[in-house]
C-alpha cells in the first residue's frame, strides 16, 4: 500500500477485503450444516450445538460486513472501530507502537497514557497494510501530529 500518505489526512486503514464476508459464509455454511445433522437420528444435540454456534459466527460476520473494521489516522489523534464499538487517543496520549507475536497471531500494541493512567492497548494486525508497515505508518502518524496543539 504504497500510496498512503499522512500528506492527505484521514488515512482510513482497513481490514483485508473479503475477510468480513468470509467470516459470515463461514457462519451461513455451520448453520447450514447444523440444519443437515438434524435430519441424523441420535445427532440432534450436536447439530443445535453447531447451528447455535454458527450463528453467532454468522451474526457477528454480518456486523463485520456492515460496519467495517477501521484504523483512522488523523492530526486529532488515533481511532479504531471494531464490530462497531468505536474508540478513540489523541497523539499526546499515546506512544511505543510496536509488533507482538501470540500463539494466535500477531498484534499492533501501543502505550496509552491519559489523566495519570497507564496501559497497554492492542489491535489486531488483519489489516491491509503488513504489521511492519502499520507500525511504521502509526509511528511516522504520532511523530507528524502529536506536537499539534488541538483548537479550544
Amino acid at each position: 500500500m504504497s500510496d498512503i500518505s499522512l500528506d492527505r489526512p484521514p488515512v482510513v486503514v482497513r481490514r483485508r477485503k473479503g475477510s468480513e464476508l468470509l467470516f459470515l459464509l463461514a457462519g451461513v455454511w455451520a448453520v447450514l450444516i447444523g440444519i443437515g445433522m438434524s435430519f441424523i437420528p441420535l445427532m440432534l444435540f450436536e447439530a443445535i450445538a453447531v447451528g447455535v454456534v454458527g450463528g453467532v459466527v454468522s451474526l457477528v460476520g454480518f456486523i463485520q460486513v456492515t460496519r467495517p473494521t477501521t484504523l483512522t489516522l488523523a492530526p486529532e489523534g488515533l481511532g479504531y472501530v471494531i464490530l462497531g464499538i468505536r474508540r478513540s487517543w489523541a497523539w499526546k496520549d499515546i506512544s511505543g507502537f510496536r509488533e507482538e507475536r501470540f500463539r494466535s497471531g500477531k498484534a499492533i500494541t501501543f502505550d496509552v497514557q491519559k489523566d495519570g493512567r497507564m496501559g497497554v492497548f492492542g489491535i489486531p494486525a488483519f489489516f491491509q497494510l503488513t504489521p511492519t508497515a502499520l507500525v511504521a505508518l502509526l509511528n511516522a502518524a504520532r511523530d507528524r501530529w502529536s506536537s499539534l496543539e488541538r483548537p479550544t
